[in-house]
């Protein structure tokens, strides 16, 4: 291998001078250590052929490897495998081609073949190079120059004719180990010089004066919130300065024309934290400046002075800039191939200032995103050339305005349709392959609107960021568009209170209302939808010379979302996908009115009014199936709205009592589906879907992987679990019932799963599920006569399990043994019996009792009541 290959310390100790001190602080024991633990990570050279930020920029496996673990760093790879690839280790042996090489020095073939040699590469670094051998492709001989380290004096210096590394300390004295001075004087001579700085000192860097030295690395470790400054004017020659770990901002000024920059590790951490660049002699009218960027957190980037800028960001690490301002730049290119991590994309521009920017080129295939609207004076964005996601703000656009994207994801923020985006025929939105979406503002949509939205090309989700109430969609009219994304929260109004005696105003309708729906669309859902508040009834009118009157009722809610068919097919579908955290959720029910006052004597107050009724949470009745999907990094809920509380009674005069409060209005259903309908539950989110109502009912959510909880209503329904803990209530009518996987709680209220109507569970678990019953209830205790019934003997055991009679074979018979025996199994005690294959749970709760089956559940012998838990039950 050649020494490309090799760790350099002494390289690695004169360009890393912090190192140097950590090292002799005792904190790294060698060079190697620091290299090892975190200089490898961190992109720094370990000798001076090998450029990490090169090699990582242009081999992205390899950098998908690191973060994969495989290796440790970008030279361990370099160094298992580049140079044996041939991969070049640095720009200045960028064009190698080991092919042409080989191909005309075929002694270097033999030697590789006889093993002298691992590759092409590791010939030409270590001999090839220094022999002027033909065919390598690489335009220019070269030759390592010498590294030269200032001193604490004055320095004046002159490297050699290749490409030399001058190394410095800026610190706050000679005696802190302070080399750079404003009376030093270096001078490359010949070759690509570098001068690289470690800088500890805010404020000005001190004035030093060079001549050929081409390129400039400063790295800060200074953190004291006082951005430093940097004057070129002395600085001749310079065409690349380097900013490296710069936490405090830093401004640049009197750079020479074309002088190319690069930021990588910024971490500016608050406001002031802005890195101003600029150039001696910009005019603004055909000026260029490039800046690199990197794994860097920038506050403000400021580039004034300039026409065009041309913005390039890569690594594995994701950059953002809070703001990009370029008061004189009307062509902005960027380039990013930094993906997204996590939720992050890999480049976020989260506002433009001070621009006039006319046209923006993003390329690249890195993710791409302005959270902020982007230049108003904009007439073109272009990433048709990108792969990458992009994420483009251009809401307040005042121009015509072409926006083209390219293969990715790709996501368009338009405004409000008729005023930002206004011309079907002079704005133009081509947004290419993938999955596309466009966002819009507005809350109703106008046959102009719909025309604007059918001119955009290629789009496939309509985003509504719309806050508004009762903000309502019709699906068919856009029907270039099956999917709609709701990503604004809205809360429907509250309605109005009722005057004297009049009843509360129910909310209207319902926070989000989509029409036109169609059995291919889908409804995605990113923030709450929550129905209005029924109106307060008005009290009543007290009586002359009587009792007061009876309070009139509260207003009902609204619901959180409203679905309507576009077709009723008898069929009709639709999907809904929940993004995490969300809630869709009726509107509470208003508040019944007091009662009216009495004003004879001795009367009686008014009996209060009844509560409104509470909203529904998505209401869906003419559709047969509805697929809920529910993904996000939080749970997701549907539920409805809580009846409203019923108003207090009227006063009584004299003798006469207070009214009776009013009856609680009824709550609302979670989701109303058509009779028979069917809800799928699929995706990895826990999910509340509440109290359904649909008779004979469907739940399946049998490839969920997240915690379902669901409640039916009366109807034979059928309810299916997912993979996880599950509480599963079937309501009333004859379920079936499956937990699928997990210890699931399977929950009864009194008079749900009755005798003449008993619940069926498919698949419950001995030692793992549960049956929740009321909290009051308790397993029966153990018969101490057997205990004589109506019809035979029933022997109750410790653990509740029964034993009959020999005639008592049946289970009906079995039943009728059970409710005559309430000495042994009184009111609210628990007790379980087998009939063939299969076990029942008996719960006398008086008048109808309740049963639950088991099916395939044998051999049981104890049923468990929880310590922690009252009323579940653990059967073993």
């Amino acid at each position: 291998m050649s020494t490309s290959a090799a760790f350099d310390q002494s390289f690695y100790l004169s360009n890393n001078t912090d190192v140097l001190i950590a090292i002799s602080q005792g904190i790294f024991t060698s060079a190697q250590q620091h290299y090892d633990l975190f200089g490898g990570k961190e992109l720094r050279d370990p000798n001076a052929d090998f450029n990490a930020t090169y090699y990582a920029a242009q081999n992205p496996d390899v950098l998908n490897a690191v973060a994969a673990g495989v290796f440790s760093n970008v030279f361990a790879h370099y160094q298992a495998f580049g140079e044996t690839e041939s991969r070049v280790p640095s720009s200045a042996y960028a064009g190698f081609n080991a092919e042409t090489y080989l191909a005309a020095n075929a002694d270097v073939a033999a030697a590789i073949t006889a093993g002298s040699f691992t590759s092409a590469l590791d010939h030409y670094l270590t001999f090839g190079q220094s022999e002027s051998r033909e065919g390598s492709g690489v335009s220019a001989t070269i030759t390592t120059g010498s590294t030269i380290a200032l001193t604490t004096g004055v320095d004046t210096l002159t490297g050699t004719s290749s490409n030399d590394l001058f190394t410095a300390i800026n610190e706050a004295s000679v005696a802190a180990g302070d080399t750079l001075s404003s009376a030093d004087t270096l001078d490359g001579g010949d070759g690509t010089d570098t001068l690289n700085i470690t800088n500890t000192q805010s404020g000005a860097l001190a004035g030093l004066v060079t001549s050929n030295i081409e390129n400039l690395s400063i790295r800060s470790t200074d953190e004291d919130d006082t951005a430093e400054t940097l004057d070129m004017t002395s600085l001749s020659g310079v065409t690349s300065v380097t900013l490296d770990d710069f936490t405090d901002g830093v401004t640049v000024s009197n750079a020479v024309l074309g002088t190319t920059f690069t930021i990588t590790d910024a971490n500016g951490d608050n406001g002031a934290d802005d890195i101003t660049l600029a150039y001696t002699g910009a005019t603004g009218s055909s000026d260029a400046m490039t800046v690199n960027t990197s794994k860097s957190t920038i506050q403000q980037l400021i580039m004034d002075s300039v026409d065009t800028i041309t913005l390039n960001n890569s690594g594995s690490t994701v950059t953002s800039i809070a703001s990009l301002d370029a008061s004189d730049a009307e062509t902005i290119n960027i380039n990013n191939s930094t993906a997204s991590v996590g939720s992050n994309p890999g480049l976020t521009i989260s506002a433009m200032g001070d621009n006039v920017a006319t046209s923006i080129t993003i390329t690249g295939s890195g993710s791409t995103t302005f959270t902020g609207a982007m230049s108003t004076a904009l007439t073109s964005v272009d990433g048709s050339a990108a792969t990458g996601a992009l994420d483009l703000n251009v809401s307040s656009n005042a121009n015509n305005l072409s926006v083209t994207t390219g293969t990715g994801n790709d996501r368009v923020e338009l405004g409000t349709l008729g005023t930002n985006f206004n011309s079907a025929t002079n704005d133009v939105v081509n947004l290419g392959d993938g999955t596309d979406t466009i966002v819009i503002d507005d809350s109703t949509l106008t046959a102009g609107d719909i025309t604007l939205i059918k001119a955009v090309t290629s789009a496939e989700i309509l985003e509504l960021s719309s806050t508004t109430a009762e903000t309502t969609v019709d699906m068919n009219s856009v029907s270039v568009i099956d999917t709609l994304k709701a990503d604004g929260a809205i809360t429907d109004a509250t309605g109005a209170n009722g005057a004297a005696g009049i009843a509360g105003t129910a909310a209207n309708n319902a926070a989000l209302i989509i029409n036109g729906v169609e059995s291919d669309d889908t409804i995605n859902v990113s923030a709450n939808m929550t129905g209005g508040v029924g109106g307060i009834g008005g009290q009543a009118n007290a009586a002359n010379n009587n009792s007061g009157n009876t309070g009139v009722a509260g207003g009902a809610g609204s619901n959180g979302l409203n679905l309507a068919v576009e077709l009723d097919g008898g069929n009709n579908a639709v999907t809904i996908g929940l993004d995490g955290g969300i809630t869709i959720a009726g509107g509470a029910g208003g508040v019944g009115a007091q009662g009216g006052n009495s004003t004879a004597t001795n009367n009686n107050g008014g009996t209060g009014g009844v509560g409104g009724a509470g909203g529904t949470g998505i209401s869906a009745a003419n559709f047969e199936t509805i697929n809920i999907v529910s993904t996000g990094s939080s749970a997701n809920a549907i539920a409805g709205g809580a009846g409203g509380a019923g108003g207090t009674g009227g006063t009584g005069s004299g003798n006469g009592t207070t009214g009776a409060s009013g009856a609680a209005g009824a709550a609302g259903s979670s989701i109303v589906i058509n009779t028979n309908g069917t809800i799928n539950v699929s995706g990895t989110r826990d999910i509340d879907i509440g109290t359904v109502s649909g008779t004979n009912l469907t739940v399946n959510a049998s490839t969920f992987t997240g915690k379902l909880t669901v409640t039916g209503e009366a109807g034979n329904n059928s309810i299916t679990g997912g993979s996880k803990v599950d509480t599963i209530n079937g309501g009333a009518g004859r379920d079936t019932l499956t937990g699928n996987g997990g210890n699931d709680i399977f929950a009864f209220t009194d008079n749900e799963s009755t005798t003449a109507a008993s619940d069926s569970i498919t698949d419950f678990a001995l030692n793992g599920d549960v049956i929740r019953l009321v909290a009051a209830d308790n397993v029966a205790g153990a018969s101490a006569t057997g205990g004589t019934t109506a019809t035979n003997n029933v022997q109750v055991a410790t653990g509740g399990k029964v034993t009959f009679a020999e005639a008592d074979d049946t289970l009906a018979e079995k039943l009728v043994a059970l409710a005559a025996d309430t000495t042994d199994i009184a009111a609210n005690e628990v007790v379980f019996f087998e009939q063939g294959s299969d076990t029942y749970i008996f719960n006398n709760v008086g008048g109808t009792d309740d049963l639950i089956k088991l099916t395939g559940v044998s051999g049981a012998t104890t049923l468990t009541e929880s310590t922690v838990t009252a009323g579940d039950f653990t059967l073993a």
